[in-house]
Parts: C-alpha cells; structure tokens; sequence
C-alpha cells in the first residue's frame, strides 16, 4: 500500500523467525520500517503501532 507522496502507507512491520542482520537487512530492502523476531512481543508491537507517523523510521533504499 502506498501513499499518494510515493511512501508506504501505515506501518510495515516484518514477523520473521530470522532476527540477523541479514534477515533485517532483507526486510528493510523489501519495505518494512520494523522487524520483529518471533514470538513476538506484543509491548513493542504496541509501541511501535503507537508511534506518530512522523516518528516511523524511513524505509532502506
């Protein structure tokens, strides 16, 4: 999903078993701003979904 300024719309956050930096590297590169390991922990899902928008981490290009 993508907004009408060419950025993702909402939150794209990755649920992965991988948590290395090759992993996340990969994730960021496909256009997720957060990378979560499983299982997940739902205080930094909540975090992360609390953020204000102007405060998500830019995508890696």
């Amino acid at each position: 999903m993508m907004r009408a300024s060419g950025s993702p719309a909402g939150r794209p956050v990755a649920a992965t078993g991988w948590g290395d930096q090759a992993a996340r590297t990969k994730t960021a590169h496909t256009g997720f701003n957060y990378h979560l390991t499983k299982p997940i922990n739902l205080e930094e899902l909540v975090r992360i979904l609390e953020r204000p928008v102007a405060e998500i981490p830019p995508v890696a290009s």
